[in-house]
């Protein structure tokens, strides 16, 4: 008959001192929610993040330039871009049924729902073509 091995001895280890910290799940999502939304919000109070688009990366603002249609976004006003590519008032009016009542300081995301013929990615279009006729 064979004999079984000895057992070896476990010798217990000293406990360690660290405890850890129990928090409630509510309580850890909602600080992992704020740590996320807090840094957004230091980016954008130090300056470093920017949604609206409306400065560069330099920190400058964005301005129309008239040489690519492409830069027209719907913050801008009807006076920009009749600046910038050298429209007059009555000329855009008449091309896209927009009320003459209309003041150019007026965004051109907001001509939309005033004048149906509109869109600003229309705009940029008939822009392009424009340019492109001799």
């Amino acid at each position: 008959m064979a004999t079984d091995p000895p057992r070896r001895q476990v010798a217990p280890t000293a406990q360690r001192r660290w405890r850890s910290l129990h928090m409630p799940a509510p309580l850890y999502a909602a600080l992992v929610l704020a740590a996320f939304l807090g840094t957004i919000q230091l980016a954008q109070i130090a300056g470093f993040w920017s949604t609206s688009g409306k400065i560069t990366l330099d920190g400058a603002p964005v301005e129309v330039t008239g040489a690519d249609p492409a830069e027209v976004k719907g913050w801008m006003t009807i006076s920009d871009v009749l600046g910038a590519y050298g429209l007059t008032q009555d000329e855009l009016y008449t091309h896209y049924q927009i009320p003459a009542d209309l003041p150019t300081s007026a965004a051109l995301k907001d001509i939309e729902a005033i004048a149906p013929e509109f869109s600003v990615t229309d705009l940029r279009v008939w822009l392009a073509e424009r340019a492109a006729q001799p």
